[in-house]
């Protein structure tokens, strides 16, 4: 995720609504049939879960974009995600949280009622934006023990 832009106020009453969780068990995002698929790159990678004994899948690498709705404001947040791998049969998207560090993107994971004096920075994602000055605070959610964001597929405008 290297680039993140805010584009305008959208209705989040969207069939194509999903979540982008943290896999900090992964070294690459994945995203699934609700995001939109903003180039490919041509490659093939060849793919296996966690269980050895299934069998693997040959993905496309893509960059993707999902959007994200600030529930206080309703501002949309458009999240371009490049060189991830396109899962089509998949209805959320996994973010790794190593790829997610290594450009950058800061990964707050621990949620905030672990957290002694929680502050804002707490559970959430922060990525650097266009101006070096602004840094996009995007705050988690928390289900069991997954933390995730609720994104829907952007639309075209």
């Amino acid at each position: 995720m290297s680039a993140i832009r805010t584009i305008a106020i959208a209705n989040s009453n969207s069939v194509d609504e999903t979540t982008l969780e943290l896999d900090s068990h992964a070294d690459t995002t994945c995203v699934g049939s609700k995001a939109m698929i903003v180039s490919r790159s041509g490659k093939i990678v060849d793919v296996s879960g966690y269980d050895p004994s299934t069998t693997s899948r040959k993905l496309q690498v893509v960059t993707a974009a999902v959007a994200y709705d600030r529930p206080t404001s309703g501002e949309t947040i458009i999240l371009v995600i490049h060189q991830a791998i396109h899962v089509p049969d998949m209805d959320h998207h996994l973010l790794s949280t190593m790829q997610s560090r290594t450009n950058d993107v800061i990964i707050n994971d621990r949620p905030k009622f672990l957290t002694t004096t929680p502050t804002d920075n707490d559970h959430c994602i922060l990525a650097p934006s266009e101006d070096a000055d602004d840094t996009t605070r995007l705050p988690l959610r928390l289900q069991g023990t997954v933390s995730y964001l609720n994104v829907r597929k952007p639309t075209s405008a």
